[in-house]
């Protein structure tokens, strides 16, 4: 951070380069890190190479590292190397590296066919090998938690006996009866095992508080009063939305909305289309009912990111 300072009042006079996986857009966008993440001004991701990418990128590669005259791959070695790799740079790597021993064991200048084969077959190998590996280690951790789900079933066999009750919680039907009337909303069985009937109890007379009973106007009960549950809450209309990216590609667009997601933000993808006819995939993270707010938010989410914010009409691009 302290060399990137370096500067006259026209240009940088360092500019630093970072290339990794894509991991490292996840390390720069950490809370850590985020200061050094605010200073990077240009992001570019490399997607997979295509067939003639590929011999091209092979190509390169072999006449920088070539001190004489480049060796040569042919073109049924680029292809079985093209569909090994699917145009991943890191793959296509290690098969050519194998591809070169395998000619060089057989004293040969030129790849071809069978030195590529033999080099895809190395590498599903060791896959294979390594997928082998990860394959055991979750049957014995599968394994491991059955002979525990069996030691439980065991000691819960060995601790209960038959016959024996947990005494229930005191609840609220031991205490007095109320003189309110309550309305039991749980179904109530037709007819209860013969240890549990409840004989009936002698009620004592209610002294009369008045000369004639109350007249009864009517056997329905009242309507329950609306709560807050069952009341529709109603929402200002949303005028106005943060956005926070724009992409042409949606699983760009999809990466950053799963990158955001991570961290607690509610963001979402909206497609919308230009004058120009070409379709764009935009991250919104929030919509507000007045520009106000979320220009607010917008610029919280600045602060806290470092990443560049707008606010965009709600449905609008």
């Amino acid at each position: 951070r302290l060399i990137s300072n370096l500067e006259t009042t026209r240009e940088k006079l360092i500019h630093l380069v970072l290339i990794g996986e894509p991991g490292l857009l996840d390390i720069l966008d950490s809370h850590a890190l985020r200061q050094m993440g605010q200073r990077v001004s240009v992001r570019c991701e490399l997607g997979p190479l295509s067939e003639d990418e590929t011999s091209a990128y092979i190509r390169h590669r072999l006449s920088t590292a070539s001190a004489g005259s480049p060796v040569l791959f042919d073109p049924g070695a680029l292809r079985i190397v093209y569909r090994y790799a699917r145009g991943n740079p890191r793959r296509i790597d290690a098969v050519c590296e194998a591809a070169l021993a395998a000619a060089f064991s057989a004293g040969r200048k030129t790849v071809g066919e069978e030195a590529a084969r033999a080099a895809v077959s190395k590498m599903a190998q060791t896959e294979a090998g390594r997928t082998t590996r990860l394959r055991h280690r979750g049957l014995l951790a599968a394994g491991a938690g059955c002979l525990l789900a069996v030691a439980v079933g065991v000691f819960a066999v060995h601790t209960w006996r038959p016959g024996t009750a947990v005494a229930p919680p005191p609840t609220a039907a031991s205490e007095p009866e109320a003189a309110a009337v309550h309305i039991v909303k749980k179904p109530v069985p037709t007819a209860l095992p013969a240890e549990e009937i409840i004989p009936p109890r002698a009620v004592p007379p209610v002294p009369e508080t008045s000369a004639a009973p109350p007249a009864v106007t009517s056997t329905t009960l009242p309507a329950p009063l609306p709560t807050a549950g069952s009341v529709p809450e109603t929402s200002p209309p949303q005028t106005h939305s943060v956005q926070v990216g724009a992409f042409l590609l949606y699983e760009n667009a999809a990466r950053l909305v799963a990158r955001l997601a991570a961290k607690g933000y509610e963001a979402r993808v909206f497609e919308a289309v230009d004058g120009a006819g070409r379709r764009w995939y935009t991250v919104r993270i929030g919509d507000y009912p007045s520009p106000a707010d979320a220009r607010s938010q917008a610029e919280s989410f600045t602060r806290a990111e470092g990443m560049q914010s707008i606010v965009r009409p709600y449905g609008k691009f």
